[in-house]
């Protein structure tokens, strides 16, 4: 393992998220570049090579699906089956559309007027 991966993977682990582990919050690389372009770049390049689909996270919206399944019996006294529909739906198109890569996550950073925009590549 070269100095570069172990540096991003002792980094992420600090929060808990592993490189291609098996926890529905790690993430899985699918492109060995991201390790020295994201040491370089940051957390606005984790955003960007996600963009570039160099890593993914529709295990993530999975693993919501499976935790809503197994509290429906709870959940069910409060919320009708339209309800549930209407969430399954939602969290396996999202997984869906995040794996095809027909949709994606966009953070945004405003400021007020005059004030000292943060540390990024757009303004």
């Amino acid at each position: 393992m070269n100095a570069q991966v172990k540096m991003v993977e002792q980094l992420l682990a600090e929060t808990d998220v592993r490189v291609n582990g098996q926890n529905p919050w790690d993430i899985h690389v699918r492109n060995e570049r991201l390790y020295s372009r994201l040491l370089k770049d940051g957390s606005l390049g984790l955003g960007e090579y996600y963009m570039e689909g160099w890593w993914d996270c529709s295990r993530t919206l999975l693993a919501w699906n499976d935790r809503f399944q197994e509290s429906w019996s709870r959940l069910a006294e409060k919320f009708d089956r339209r309800f549930k529909r209407m969430w399954e739906y939602y969290l396996l198109a999202c997984a869906g559309a995040f794996r095809a890569r027909h949709i994606q996550v966009w953070q945004i950073v405003m400021t007020k007027v005059g004030a000292e925009q943060p540390a990024c590549r757009c303004s």
